[in-house]
């Protein structure tokens, strides 16, 4: 990747893992509260910050796909407020990042092979939103022999 796309890419997913902090904050903040817990989101934000500023592009996919995947839990309105954010403020919607996060596992699957912990989670996260999906039933099973693979190769090391 050459350094102006790394830049651009590093930009975009700093200001989407901010987009999804302020929205989660600001939409279930009070919820929160109930407990004492003024800043939930308050350490995620300072490990952002840390990984934009040393330019970790795997810390900040990591945060971004965990907040796609709290996305898929909330209520369908919440979701369009939020992708309506995401447009104004990057161009792209809740459809496109979800898309971009389907290519990515398609291409690991095309790859045959899980190479990175970052893969690994992503391919993870995707098994749990499928495993009771007839329609996915023979993703679900790539999908595990690749997660299996990875397992027994992480175990030999």
């Amino acid at each position: 990747m050459k350094k102006q796309e790394k830049q651009e890419l590093l930009n975009n997913l700093f200001k989407a893992n901010l987009i999804f902090i302020d929205f989660f904050t600001n939409k279930y903040g009070s919820e929160y509260l109930k407990y004492g817990i003024v800043d939930p989101y308050g350490e995620t934000k300072k490990l952002i910050q840390k990984a934009y500023e040393s330019g970790d592009l795997k810390i900040l996919r990591a945060g971004n796909n965990d907040f796609m995947d709290q996305v898929r839990e909330m209520p369908i309105k919440d979701a369009n407020e939020l992708s309506a954010i995401l447009k104004k403020e990057l161009g792209k919607d809740l459809t496109v990042l979800e898309k971009m996060r389907l290519t990515n596992i398609q291409k690991i699957i095309k790859k045959g092979k899980i190479i990175t912990d970052e893969e690994y989670y992503l391919v993870r996260e995707r098994t749990e939103e499928i495993y009771n999906d007839v329609n996915h039933r023979n993703e679900l099973e790539e999908l595990n022999a690749l997660i299996i693979e990875f397992d027994e190769s992480k175990s030999k090391r």
